[in-house]
């Protein structure tokens, strides 16, 4: 019996190694970079009115398979706005996000070109955040175009992934960003408060920025040419390939520390820090544990940013923020953002609709960590039985008080009634599921099933029916049946 299991072990194993070539999986950026939409932005930052100013160059292929009339764009900025109504932080968290009271922001469009003809536009969708630009004529399959789309965006004072505090100037989700289509439709989901509300396809940046010189500032993707522009300021030239989204950070105060791995290149970007070395250090074990476990890293940058954040963290591609009060924490949030460049920057899904995906992913992947990285004397049974305990007293509390508990998995983040439920049920909830899944299977062969995923999506989207479809096919078919008692809610009550 012995023997079988370890002939069968050996088989999962070797076939899991040979996945990237059987699959196709392996592809390198500029290979996989062929035929995404290019955002080539050219922005100056106004210091002193907290403004950008910018211009989009944006050049899209319709490889949607069939004619499309419009397209449709995503102005994340405008959830800051005053009297919007999916505004970005929850009633119960103003205080902590505005520590100066509440400040607003917003972002406007101000034309949209087809080289010298102005497109008809209008700004729509649920919250006056959806950008449709109109076209006389349908764009064909595997047609190009290009549009210019000239915008603005001013911040906020608060402290979140728009906006600025005493310390940082925070900037995601800045820019008029392709809406996905997906059963040719495109989602056009409002900001949500709970979690993180973005369904995004890869894509190829080429910024240009104008900076004070005050500033340093880190950046998705890599610095390709930095100089003086004619009012004096710095002039940074970025190129990010396949890639989800784009983010930067600006501070006067950021001090940083690098270390390479392999062929990326890690750097600390932080204030107020006695021992930046243990935080560059999580960050490049981090990065090394999970190209081991899931599959090899393939950008030559990725920064981890100190910043002024109401949450412990949040990812992006190539740059993750961490919360500068984040206290006793700080250091296992670097290594959740961190197993976020694998589950949602590499292997992308609907954090909308399926966000215990990411979520739980890089929960389970953040216990890994710590069991491939004993030197740090914290073990995976007992961030596992943390969450657990956590989960059941939630569930009790909630039982007690309102009489029920919805336990599901499978909700939009705007059928969460708290930021409390959804992290109980996305984070928790799912890190049990998976280490279920890996008792199950056994260590490796569960590895094994990772690393499958990785290959089979990087550069996608990894659905329920995807992880449940490689989790069959490599560990045992009751693996669903399993993964539908925590999802639809039955298990752990």
């Amino acid at each position: 019996m012995k023997k079988k299991i370890l002939v069968i072990l050996s088989v999962i194993l070797i076939t899991s190694a040979l996945f990237p070539l059987l699959y196709g999986c392996g592809s390198d950026l500029d290979k996989a970079s062929k035929d995404l939409s290019v955002y080539n932005i050219d922005v100056k930052f106004d210091d002193e009115t907290k403004t950008l100013n910018g211009v989009l160059n944006f050049e899209f292929k319709n490889t949607y398979g069939e004619p499309v009339d419009s397209l449709c764009f995503h102005l994340y900025g405008n959830a800051y706005r005053k009297n919007a109504k999916f505004p970005p932080v929850a009633s119960y968290n103003i205080l902590k996000a505005y520590p100066n009271g509440l400040s607003y922001g917003g972002m406007e469009v101000i034309s949209v070109k087809e080289k010298e003809n102005e497109l008809d536009f209008n700004i729509g969708g649920e919250d006056e955040d959806i950008l449709y630009v109109n076209f006389e004529n349908n764009i064909q399959k595997n047609e190009n175009i290009k549009i210019i789309i000239e915008f603005s965006v001013k911040l906020a004072n608060v402290l979140h992934r728009l906006g600025y505090g005493e310390k940082t100037i925070n900037l995601g989700n800045w820019y008029p960003q392709l809406c996905f289509m997906e059963e040719g439709e495109f989602i056009t989901n409002p900001y949500y408060s709970n979690g993180d509300p973005f369904y995004s396809d890869m894509a190829n940046y080429n910024i240009k920025i104008e900076l004070s010189k005050d500033y340093k500032a880190a950046f998705t993707g890599n610095v390709v040419k930095t100089t003086t522009s004619k009012d004096g300021n710095n002039l940074y030239e970025i190129s990010a390939k396949t890639v989800r989204d784009f983010a930067m950070v600006f501070s006067k105060n950021f001090e940083t520390v690098s270390q390479k791995y392999n062929q990326t290149t890690v750097t600390y970007y932080y204030y107020d820090d006695e021992n930046p070395e243990t935080a560059l250090e999580y960050a490049v074990n981090s990065i090394k544990t999970f190209s081991e476990l899931f599959g090899e890293y393939p950008y030559e940058n990725y920064n981890v940013v100190k910043t002024n954040f109401i949450y412990g963290g949040m990812e992006y591609p190539n740059l993750v923020l961490i919360n500068d009060k984040a206290g006793d924490s700080f250091y296992e949030v670097i290594v959740h953002e961190t197993a976020h460049q694998w589950w949602y920057g590499l292997v992308g899904n609907d954090q909308i609709s399926e966000a215990w995906i990411d979520e739980g992913l890089a929960e389970y992947s953040t216990a890994l960590f710590y069991h491939k990285n004993p030197q740090y004397n914290i073990t995976l049974d007992s961030i596992v039985s943390s969450a657990e305990n956590s989960y059941k007293l939630f569930v009790s509390v909630y039982m007690q008080v309102i009489k029920d508990a919805d336990t599901t998995m499978n909700r939009r983040l705007d059928q969460y009634s708290t930021e409390y439920e959804y992290t109980h049920m996305v984070y928790n909830k799912s890190m049990i599921m998976f280490d279920e899944i890996r008792k199950t299977a056994g260590y490796e062969p569960f590895i094994a099933a990772l690393k499958r995923i990785y290959n089979d999506c990087k550069y996608g989207f990894a659905t329920t029916e995807k992880l449940k479809e490689v989790f069959a096919t490599m560990i045992s078919p009751e693996i669903p049946s399993l993964m539908d008692s925590f999802i639809l809610g039955r298990a752990i009550l």
